[in-house]
């Protein structure tokens, strides 16, 4: 008997112990306010119609700043410091080389193909520069995040990696966000710590396999419901009725299960990063997510718009707050030299935003 309790006092000090080393997670939070940033979001709204858009890069700078500032993580809040007047005239470059395009597709149409294949084999290139702009103006503690990636892996990613997936009918498109998540943060660096990414490829198809279900069942809900009223309905009233028995369980299942796919996604990419000895803890969950997504929606169109910086605050809070951060030796000891801010990044940063390029974190 004495035996057993002395091992059961020496087991409940090595799981004190245990517990004592084991790091406690810190908690990320956005601290914005709706009223807040309605105040800007309307000022850039007003200010980008009355300049006819030249307002537009200010008016993304402070969006971007704004969210930037109000998220933090142990204590300390981020920062992004991008130039809006480089931004401006990067935007000018790319809207005259629109200019010069429908110039040549006006007098010589066979060149404009050719032109237009070209440029889109520099899309890679713009999404790398892109996604480099944006990583050197973010800074946490006063050190800048960096992106350097070769043209070739983005080509890879962006170009080869959809065109597998739709000849594979769908069957590559895990194994693709799989390879897409990894080159970003397996490029990405905080000051001189670079991150890794744990590249298992398993978790990604079963995240799909789940989020095909609500389609699959919404699917079904639909035509046993189309079956059941098949017959019990004029001829005149049976197409609305069939369009509303097949088509509100597929919408529904959709809606349900895009919001699995980005739950999870974000999940996965958050979980699979680390950097040094700090790792990251994301509890996205999918059902609270689309309820958001259709009450952010709902609110948004009842009131032309008005509610969209609440809709925006609203998301930003509710993902920072499924987020935390595990840090074994302290965000101290993380405090590297910042790199300089280069000057070719503006112009591939609008040419990636123009096509709607997003590799960001």
């Amino acid at each position: 008997m004495m035996r057993r309790g002395k091992h059961w006092v020496s087991q409940l000090a090595v799981s004190h112990v245990s517990a004592a080393e084991e790091p406690a997670a810190l908690p990320f939070a956005f601290h914005g306010s709706a009223s807040e940033y309605f105040r800007i979001w309307i000022v850039n709204l007003c200010l980008t119609v009355v300049t006819l858009g030249l307002y537009a890069p200010w008016a993304k700078v402070r969006t971007r700043r704004y969210f930037a500032a109000n998220l933090r993580v142990g204590g300390s809040a981020f920062d992004y410091d991008a130039d809006p007047v480089r931004i401006l005239i990067g935007r000018l470059i790319v809207l005259a080389g629109f200019g010069v395009y429908s110039l040549v597709n006006w007098f010589s149409p066979s060149t404009s193909v050719a032109l237009a294949i070209g440029t889109l084999m520099l899309f890679p290139a713009a999404a790398v520069r892109s996604t480099a702009f944006h990583h050197r103006h973010t800074l946490f503690r006063g050190i800048r995040f960096r992106f350097s990636a070769p043209y070739v892996d983005a080509a890879n990613v962006l170009l080869v990696g959809p065109i597998l997936a739709t000849i594979s009918l769908g069957l590559a498109l895990p194994w693709w966000y799989a390879r897409r998540q990894a080159f970003v943060v397996e490029h990405s660096a905080y000051g001189s710590s670079g991150f890794e990414f744990d590249r298992s490829v398993k978790p990604y198809y079963r995240l799909f396999a789940k989020a095909s279900l609500p389609v699959a069942a919404g699917l079904v809900i639909g035509v046993v419901g189309l079956v059941a009223l098949k017959g019990s309905m004029p001829d005149r009233t049976s197409a609305g009725f069939a369009l509303a028995g097949l088509g509100l369980p597929l919408l529904a299942g959709l809606a349900f299960a895009v919001a699995i796919g980005q739950a999870g996604l974000t999940n996965l990419l958050y979980r699979n990063a680390r950097v040094g000895d700090l790792r990251f803890h994301s509890e996205l969950r999918a059902q609270p997510l689309a309820w958001l997504f259709v009450t952010n929606a709902v609110a948004v169109i009842l009131t032309l718009g008005l509610a969209t910086p609440w809709a925006s605050v609203r998301l930003a809070r509710f993902r920072a707050d499924a987020l935390s951060l595990v840090a074994p030796s302290g965000l101290d000891a993380f405090a590297q030299a910042s790199e300089p801010a280069g000057g070719l990044g503006e112009l591939a940063s609008e040419t990636a935003d123009l096509f709607d390029f997003d590799l960001g974190l």
